[in-house]
């Protein structure tokens, strides 16, 4: 417009209060740090800070006590990075950790106390000791209904935990779904029972992250034979979403996702199969009018956040 300033511009935006997720707010900054007009982006915040807050309670289950989950559980947990930033409850199984620190070689000193009651110290993680398996019960290298009795109830107690807020997250190591299913799994995998076990509903996915690319999908776990009447449109959306969504909470305010095809050469134009002019296409149509930037794979590859 005649007579309006056209010299570069510092933008200043104002953060007042707790700093929780806030999408739009990534976008606020995001648009500000692209504008042409705009040299430099000044935050002024106004908050509490992470100082009066209190550090992140993680559960740790040592997975499978057949596999290697309980090693790979004490060398982590012989790291003192890994209670750097976090406070630590082991659900475990005395045994099961005695075991782990045979095989591993290291010793971990661990504070007390009971799954319904949990306290931690800093720097020190936490055993909350059960009655999961028989030491004589473990033996490494097999599925048995005993070790996935243990790696599931140590997974219902650990979600107890989560559901009471005694735990911020859970973080177990390799379970054995055949061995779950011996002991009475009736869902797919453990995220179909953390899912109902937490009341979560909608959709739900794995994320598999290598560095800055995030991998997800629409199935998972399911027979191959089954995976191409399982790709829906609403499915593909759904993946995409929450895609988009979490990488935002993890601080990727425009996230590109490239979304892979189903047939070999994507269909090919439709000659070896049509779910990607029928199904993906469509989906992806409908999330990129949402404000989503998603592609298909080949336009993004190399590119993306996520995939």
């Amino acid at each position: 417009m005649p007579g309006r300033a056209t010299s570069p511009h510092i933008a200043k935006i104002r953060i007042e209060g707790t700093i929780n997720e806030n999408e739009k707010l990534m976008a606020l900054i995001a648009d500000a740090a692209e504008a042409d007009a705009v040299k430099g982006v000044i935050l002024s915040i106004d908050s509490p800070g992470a100082g009066t807050a209190r550090r992140p309670r993680l559960a740790v289950l040592l997975g499978d006590p057949n596999g290697i989950g309980p090693e790979i559980a004490v060398k982590l947990l012989a790291r003192a990075e890994t209670l750097a930033q976090a406070d630590v409850v082991v659900f475990a199984d005395p045994s099961m950790l005695a075991a782990g620190e045979r095989i591993a070689g290291k010793r971990v000193e661990m504070f007390r106390c009971t799954p319904r009651s949990i306290a931690t110290r800093p720097s020190q993680p936490t055993l909350a000791a059960m009655d999961l398996i028989d030491a004589n019960a473990i033996t490494p290298g097999q599925a048995t209904p005993a070790g996935g009795r243990a790696a599931l109830l140590a997974l219902e107690a650990a979600a107890e935990a989560a559901l009471r807020g005694e735990v911020d997250g859970i973080v177990f190591a390799p379970l054995n779904k055949h061995a779950m299913r011996l002991a009475g799994l009736a869902q797919d995998d453990e995220l179909r029972y953390l899912q109902e076990k937490l009341g979560v509903t909608g959709f739900v996915s794995e994320f598999n992250i290598t560095g800055p690319l995030w991998t997800s999908r629409v199935t998972s776990h399911i027979p191959l034979r089954d995976v191409a009447d399982a790709i829906t449109g609403a499915g593909v959306v759904a993946a995409v979403r929450i895609a988009d969504r979490y990488l935002k909470v993890a601080g990727v305010a425009r996230p590109r996702i490239a979304v892979a095809g189903l047939n070999p050469h994507a269909g090919d134009g439709g000659s070896i199969g049509s779910e990607e002019i029928d199904v993906i296409a469509p989906a992806i149509a409908q999330v990129c009018a949402e404000g989503i930037d998603a592609r298909v794979i080949e336009v993004y590859l190399g590119r993306s956040h996520a995939a």
